[in-house]
């Protein structure tokens, strides 16, 4: 499949098309996340569902994990039937209607239709997130530094909808309730199809299917049992009427086994010769350090959410900020720092000094410690205190706003350059597959944490910074074996 060529540019129009209907899938995401939790641990009266908070982080957990575990369905979809460009269509549909259901179960107080619609957002977001990666890989077929700077100008477009969510969402919801946050998350997503829909002509063949029409109409069956039991199964898990800490515990564990059975039936394919089969070995160990990685950073969405909801002072000139407002720093600086970081790797990589992934992913995980580090002492003055001043959460999330930068638009690249010919939207899946081990332990480790105590909480956010620290170190140390498994390709990987 051949990508359109070009000089880089900021504004190409087909690389615009992708990141508009990210943004908005951003937007959904990002602003649902950050009222989520508060909305599950609320009490009934105030209109929530009144869940403990190892179970309302568990759930979080779970849900960012199945949006990124179903990634292995998309890209077998999208890879065999229907292409990426359908694949983003179709989960945009599916969010939307995910995210109606969950804003009518906010509004009758409904827990299934809320789990339902999580459900249906997570197989959404599966469909979507992936192959809209898939398309900017695409659209740079030569790779190098110049992929890297579309990742990024692409993820500074999504960072947009994630500020705009995570900052209108909570305070709809603060006005009017829980329900008007999300539905104005299904608004958002309509809008983004709109505009898909509208100039998608300006992608030409890219993301087209590789099958013909015959194959693909003999396949809608298999396609749709496909998703139905993808659908059902999300739906079982999560009203599984069981300690929900301990079944996301079993189900990440899980997902470790999946993932390297995946892995094994990818490098162990006739068709993947040895130097790809290396490559694949390479990325095997960026995917290790994203699922360490996010178990910390995606305490944002619960931990730090409850710990801005209970320990930090949000009043200004007598009106309290809604704690899932303090979610929109992170977005907020990545528009700020993510040009630069863009200028900063195609310069780099004219000089040929562009540091290996594995380098900047240590690079990640120690920012991320670091982040901890800030919140182990502003956890220790709340226990002091009562409260805190926000200043604290802002240093964290700028911190790891830039942690963020290593690795998230980088990781894509980088899996992107080390797939396998013809297994570009699979090898992405896989990587998805870890970001969901991630994702889940993550709601694991929060459930762990007691989140009503602030010098409680002080020691498991030191935990995590020890986390960050030793990985990182891990991460260095590999880096010359990484370069080896990378052959030749070391510069650009």
């Amino acid at each position: 499949m051949q990508g359109v060529k070009g000089n880089f540019s900021l504004f190409r129009p087909d690389l615009i098309t992708v990141f508009m209907v990210e943004m908005w899938e951003r937007f959904a995401f990002y602003g649902g996340r950050a009222v989520l939790v508060l909305f599950l641990i609320s009490p009934a009266a105030q209109s929530g569902l009144g869940l403990p908070d190892a179970s309302a982080t568990s759930i979080y957990g779970l849900y960012t994990a199945m949006a990124l575990l179903l990634g292995l369905l998309a890209g077998w979809v999208s890879d065999a039937y229907i292409g990426a460009r359908s694949s983003v269509a179709l989960g945009g549909i599916l969010i939307l209607t995910g995210n109606t259901m969950l804003s009518a179960g906010a509004y009758f107080s409904s827990a299934p239709l809320v789990y339902s619609g999580l459900s249906c957002d997570a197989l959404g977001i599966a469909f979507l997130k992936p192959n809209a990666s898939s398309l900017v890989a695409q659209l740079y077929p030569d790779g190098g530094a110049e992929r890297d700077a579309g990742f990024l100008v692409f993820y500074t477009g999504i960072s947009i909808g994630a500020l705009v969510g995570s900052l209108a969402i909570p305070l709809l919801a603060a006005r009017f309730g829980w329900w008007a946050g999300f539905a104005s998350t299904s608004v958002g997503m309509l809008i983004g199809l709109i505009q898909f829909y509208l100039r998608s002509h300006h992608l030409r063949n890219v993301g087209l299917p590789v099958k013909d029409n015959e194959t693909m109409k003999a396949s809608r069956k298999s396609i749709v049992y496909s998703i139905l039991l993808g659908g059902v199964a999300i739906l079982m898990v999560l009203q599984i009427d069981i300690s929900l800490p301990a079944l996301v515990e079993i189900i990440s564990w899980l997902m470790v086994v999946v993932a390297f059975i995946y892995f094994t039936y990818l490098v162990t394919r006739p068709d993947v010769d040895t130097q790809a089969r290396k490559r694949m070995f390479a990325l095997i160990l960026l995917c290790i350090g994203l699922s360490l990685y996010l178990v910390g950073y995606h305490q944002g969405g619960s931990s730090l959410n409850i710990f801005t909801e209970r320990f930090t002072d949000r009043e200004i000139w007598g009106w309290e900020i809604p704690a899932g407002a303090f979610q929109s720093i992170i977005p907020f600086a990545s528009i700020i720092f993510a040009p630069v970081f863009a200028i900063m790797w195609v310069q780099l990589g004219t000089r040929g000094i562009v540091p290996s992934s594995i380098i900047k992913f240590g690079v990640a995980l120690l920012l991320m410690g670091l982040g901890f580090l800030i919140m182990t002492r502003a956890s220790a003055n709340a226990a002091a205190i009562g409260k805190v001043l926000p200043v604290w959460l802002v240093c964290t999330f700028v911190v790891h706003t830039i942690a963020d930068l290593f690795i998230a638009p980088i990781g894509l690249s980088a899996a992107s350059k080390l797939a396998p010919p013809n297994r570009l939207a699979q090898t992405i899946g896989l990587w998805f597959v870890f970001g969901a081990i991630g994702n889940a332990l993550s709601g694991v480790l929060a459930g762990k944490m007691d989140l009503t105590d602030a010098a409680r909480l002080s020691e498991g956010f030191y935990d995590v910074f020890l986390m960050g620290l030793f990985s990182a170190l891990a991460m260095f140390a590999l880096a010359p074996f990484y370069r080896r498994l990378c052959g030749g390709r070391s510069q650009v990987v």
